[in-house]
């Protein structure tokens, strides 16, 4: 059986994926445009926090996590949008919300 968590498994409740205002639905993106509903509500929150230049151990300090949660959290923004860095990753936040 595969890894639970992988793919479109969705057992976890309360764990929904949630969308970021103005973000386009999955497969109706415009060409250069970075589709993060996969995002989930946590990783939303942290990506704000990473948005605002803040640290791992900041957000994990703001959020009541552990620094290496809030790490594992940064990682998965990164993988799911895309980008290179925290600043690519920040920099996508900040063009989609505005």
């Amino acid at each position: 059986m595969p890894y639970p968590c992988a793919g479109s498994w969705s057992g976890r409740r309360g764990r929904g994926r949630v969308p970021l205002i103005g973000a386009a639905p999955v497969g109706a993106a415009a060409p250069g445009r970075v589709v993060i509903d996969t995002l989930t509500r946590r990783e939303r929150e942290v990506l704000e926090h990473v948005a605002w230049g803040r640290t791992n151990q900041e957000i994990a300090h703001t959020l009541f996590i552990s620094v290496r949660t809030a790490g594992v959290h940064v990682s998965h923004i990164l993988a799911k949008l895309g980008a290179a860095n925290r600043a690519e990753a920040a920099r996508i936040a900040r063009d989609l919300l505005a």
